[in-house]
Order: C-alpha cells, then structure tokens, then sequence
C-alpha cells in the first residue's frame, strides 16, 4: 500500500503535534482607529489562545472582518512562529475551537488536512475581561460615555426626537446669522426659567450649543483665572456637540442602527454631554434632553427670521 505524501517541509502539516487546544475569537472593538485625513473605522481583533496553557498566541487587529483564509494563514504563523518569551517550540495544537459555527465549519476541512480537529465551542471565561482592558488601552483609558438610553425616562422615542431635530439644527446652520458671541436667552414651556445659549460654529472648528443654567454662569466665563476648570459651573459646563461617528458612545451607535434615528451627516453626530469639574463627562438629565430638543427646533427659525 503506497505511503501518504509527507507534507512540504516548513509546512503547519510538518509540525510536531501537542495535546492542546486553541480557542478563536473574532471580536468587533468598541473602540475606533483614527488616522489623520482620514475616515476613522472600527477595527476587529483576532484573539488565539491555549486552553491548556493559557498562551496568547495572536492578538492581532485587522481593519476588516477576516476572511476563513485569513484566519487558517494566521493560525500558521502561530503554529509556525510562537510569540517570543512564550518558551514555546514551533507545533501543532490537536483541536481549535471557534466562537463562530460557520467559521468552524469552513475551516474544518482544512485543519482536518493538517490532523487538528476543528469545532464550534462557547468563549471561554476571561476572554470578555482581556477584550476590555484592550478597548481601554486603545482609548487610552478614557472610559466610554454612557448611552443616552441609560438616562433615567430617555426612551427610544425621546433621543428620536431629539436626534430629528439635530439633524434639522445642523442642516439649518445657524452658526452663519449668528457668532460665538451672541447670547441668546431661551424658555422653554412650562418653565418660566431662560437658560443661556451660545451657539458655536462661526470658527469652522466645532459646532452645536454650549448652554448656561444662569446668568452669572455666563459671567464667569470672562473671568481671569489660573485654570479653565474654574470657569466651570457647579453642575458642570453642558455642551450638545456635532462631531463624526467616533466620538459617540457605542451603545448610541448601535441604537442609531437599530431605531433609524436620523443624523445629518457623517460629521454630524449629535452628542449631549456634561463635563465636570472632576473632568468627567456624564449625560444630561431626561429634562435636559427635552429642552435641547425644543432649543435645537426653536433657534434656527429665530436666526432666519
């Protein structure tokens, strides 16, 4: 009976076999990759790592979903070339699971060729925490803002609403009647109360509304400090931005998708936000929220007019 062919040397299929198994995880960041001149775009990770061991042997981020192929070619690096300091010779696990059933199913004809057994299998304890930190240190530690929807009474119906009229404010551009400068008093019914309004834009740089509770919260931002944290007020200084797709919060992206909220353009992100003296950025209330959107409906019919 004639011998198999041996596999080509330098070959996965030539390795020496251990009695491990690898998990597979292709994972969606929640955080975005920005270069300059450029889209940002929200990079996937590939996570290969021994069940036995607990070796990462890949870590690597891709701008695309990858391909079956692309995740067999990284697999044999690994085999091939273990990460340095790891002790680890060039080898062959005895299975590979993956997270996805449809990428285990591809590959498993052409791990079967190389003698690993390939299966579907749930992510395993601690993959979720090691994702995380990973997210952090992409940002840079910077925690993710909370979703707008985790604002106590926001429903979908209300930040739709509020996303309407956003896109209706930045489509109307009342940066070009009015500049920086410009302070404008604004009530909302049934509220005898004005807040105080500063519509920014005029600079090309950044646009959308930087709002005061009272008069001399306005004041104090002519005041000659030593730090600008001082000019804050107590409650903190309440902005609604318009910036790209990058700046908002994950989980209002997803909601964006998911209730068709509208946006106007891919720089126009609306994004509500209070930050505070303790240099943290917290959402505003489901008050704050209902004012914003009267606001945002209200002020470019007063700069047309």
């Amino acid at each position: 009976m004639p011998r198999e062919p041996r596999p080509p040397r330098g070959s996965p299929g030539s390795l020496p076999q251990q009695p491990e198994t690898w998990h597979v995880v292709v994972h969606y960041l929640r955080t975005w990759i920005a270069p300059p001149d450029e889209d940002p775009w929200r990079p996937y990770v590939i996570l290969a790592l021994s069940m036995d061991t607990g070796i990462l042997y890949a870590a690597q981020v891709t701008q695309n979903h990858p391909t079956p192929a692309e995740i067999l070619d990284i697999l044999s690096q690994c085999m091939k070339k273990p990460p340095k300091g790891t002790r680890q010779k060039p080898h062959r696990p005895t299975q590979i699971q993956f997270e996805d059933a449809a990428l285990a199913e591809a590959l498993t004809s052409p791990l079967a060729g190389i003698g690993i057994a390939a299966q579907q299998h749930p992510r395993p304890e601690g993959i979720d925490t090691l994702i995380r930190d990973m997210e952090l240190h992409m940002r840079e530690g910077a925690p993710e803002l909370p979703a707008l929807l985790s604002v106590k009474g926001a429903t979908p119906e209300l930040v739709g609403g509020l996303f309407a009229a956003a896109a209706e404010f930045y489509r109307a551009a009342p940066w070009i009647q009015l500049t920086d400068e410009d302070v404008l008093a604004v009530r909302v019914a049934p509220s005898q109360e004005a807040r105080f309004v500063l519509v920014i834009g005029g600079g090309g740089m950044e646009y959308g509304l930087a709002t005061y509770i009272r008069w001399e919260d306005v004041e104090r931002m002519y005041d000659m400090v030593d730090s600008p944290l001082e000019l804050l007020p107590p409650e903190g200084a309440h902005s609604f931005l318009f910036s790209d797709v990058a700046t908002l919060p994950f989980s209002d992206l997803e909601a964006v998708e998911q209730y068709g909220w509208e946006v106007a353009g891919k720089e126009a992100y609306p994004l509500p936000v209070v930050f505070t003296s303790e240099k943290e950025a917290k959402r505003p209330s489901r008050a704050d929220l209902l004012w914003y959107e009267a606001a945002l409906r209200a002020i470019p019919i007063f700069a047309r007019d």
